[in-house]
């Protein structure tokens, strides 16, 4: 059995608690998607673990909105086929 990298969200959990982590969150307020979107341009570990590519630049907020309702903290895969759903 493999051990799984750390998660990168750990590191918010002070300030905010466990609102990085993906499928948590639920549905987001509108500062929650800014606090989030802000993170996830900032830190490519996390926006990977979101299910994007770290060179990815933009995030739609649809994408990001059903990654925090219906995202996996223990499964990148399943966070990368929300964020490529087509809907």
């Amino acid at each position: 059995m493999r051990d799984s990298p750390a998660k990168p969200w750990g590191k918010y959990r002070r300030a905010h608690g466990r609102l990085m982590e993906p499928g948590w969150a639920g549905e987001l307020t509108d500062a929650e998607f800014k606090a989030l979107q802000s993170a996830l341009e900032r830190d490519k570990a996390l926006a990977f673990w979101w299910g994007w590519r770290p060179a990815t630049r933009r995030r739609a907020e649809a994408q990001v909105r059903r990654v925090a309702l219906h995202g996996d903290p223990e499964d990148r895969a399943a966070n990368a086929a929300l964020v490529h759903k087509k809907s």
